[in-house]
């Protein structure tokens, strides 16, 4: 299309020339105007190729990308589990607005402070335990605060070097890394790449957990051995450059009342129900992850005997006793649900420290506690497909 608007221009020049010159020049004119123009051509598809390649280059090794494979917008993310929020499991019941398979947004008492961060640009790290709601608080800050902002995400610290290409287009950018330990060290977020990026004008949004934060503090620098010094003073520049914002496990009364607005969903209902333990999104986010690792421990060659030690679990809970029970209880019970699996009992010594999922520090007297973790406390406990109830013709 373009060359043929181009060959009307060269034609129209030679025609105009034509009224003024000798036939001859007139020709050597429009061929003249034809050539400049396709040269035009050639150097702007090739512009727009270079710059296609670059787009390409710059999405390369990052978590989002847009329908055409380039650089999404934060607005335009439509899957949050790609960014770290965990994933939740929907019921009858659920509000309509759990749209992502997320529950709806509670604001947290750290929102002020986070908002203010996000706004005045820079470095933002939030800093909690696992499950504390970090990731999904920093994404619902970056959606309200920055939502034409274009969305770098990478993958792991290589993708570091895609936000580096990224930033060679001049454009508004938040650098999104959840679970910051994952990006530092060389060939990552280093002192001088973190520079480059803030020197750029790109918001970075990260978080991390306590244990890895505190890996960065001065008192751990007489524990770090000497091969390892330069990388650990290089991260420790990296977090100290940040503007933290602590956000705690467990909710205050001020954010269980702002979530009592949402007590028609049921998982809602459920994490409220059990805020005096557990924090609300540490209720909501382990649910489903205790789920899954549950159902595939059954697996051939991966941990029946810890998965039949849960479900034994469930049975002692289910029964109504919340107190120690005998680790001798649990041993007899776990052994019927491996006989209805197909597995064999287990060998002389029984289950006890053998199975790492779903056991507990035994109590006094050789007692153990059934977790508080399983049975009725857990959200979204389900028996597997085609599994009887917990001791259901099996006594």
């Amino acid at each position: 299309m373009k060359f043929a608007v181009f060959g009307v221009l060269a034609g129209t020049a030679g025609l105009v020339a034509g009224v003024w010159l000798p036939a001859g020049q007139a020709g050597v004119v429009g061929a003249a105007v034809l050539a400049l123009c396709g040269g035009a051509v050639a150097r702007n598809e090739s512009a727009l190729s270079d710059r296609r390649q670059e787009r390409e280059r710059a999405a390369e090794g990052l978590l989002t990308k847009d329908a055409h494979g380039g650089l999404p917008r934060v607005r335009e993310v439509q899957d949050p589990v790609l960014v770290g929020i965990h994933p939740y499991q929907h019921e009858d019941g659920d509000l309509p607005e759990s749209r992502w398979n997320t529950p709806p947004y509670i604001p947290r008492d750290i929102e002020a402070d986070l908002h203010a961060a996000v706004e005045s640009g820079g470095f933002v790290l939030l800093v909690g335990e696992s499950t504390a709601g970090k990731t999904r608080s920093a994404f619902e800050a970056v959606r309200l605060l920055a939502p034409d902002h274009f969305l770098l995400s990478p993958r792991n610290r290589d993708g570091i070097s895609s936000v580096l290409v990224a930033l060679r287009i001049r454009r508004r950018y938040l650098v999104w890394l959840d679970d910051l330990e994952r990006f530092l060290g060389p060939g990552g977020l280093t002192a001088s790449a973190l520079g480059r990026i803030l020197e750029s004008g790109s918001t970075v949004v990260a978080t991390v957990r306590t244990p890895e934060y505190d890996r960065f503090g001065d008192h751990a620098e007489a524990v770090v051995d000497r091969s390892d010094h330069e990388v650990w003073r290089d991260g420790r520049d990296v977090v100290r450059r940040a503007k933290k914002i602590r956000i705690p496990r467990r909710w205050s009364p001020a954010e269980r009342e702002r979530a009592q607005s949402y007590r028609n969903d049921r998982r809602i209902n459920r994490a409220l129900s059990a805020s005096e333990a557990f924090g609300v999104a540490e209720v909501l986010a382990a649910g489903p992850e205790l789920l899954e690792a549950w159902q595939n421990a059954w697996s051939p060659g991966a941990h029946p005997r810890g998965a039949a030690l849960v479900l034994a679990a469930v049975d002692v809970r289910r029964a109504g006793m919340h107190e120690a029970v005998p680790v001798s209880l649990l041993e007899r019970l776990h052994e019927i649900h491996l006989r209805n699996r197909g597995g064999s009992p287990p060998a002389a010594g029984g289950a006890g420290g053998r199975a790492r999922m779903g056991s507990a520090a035994p109590g006094p007297h050789g007692r153990q506690h059934a977790g508080r973790r399983t049975g009725d406390g857990t959200p979204g406990l389900r028996l597997l497909p085609g599994h009887p109830r917990p001791g259901s013709g099996s006594r």
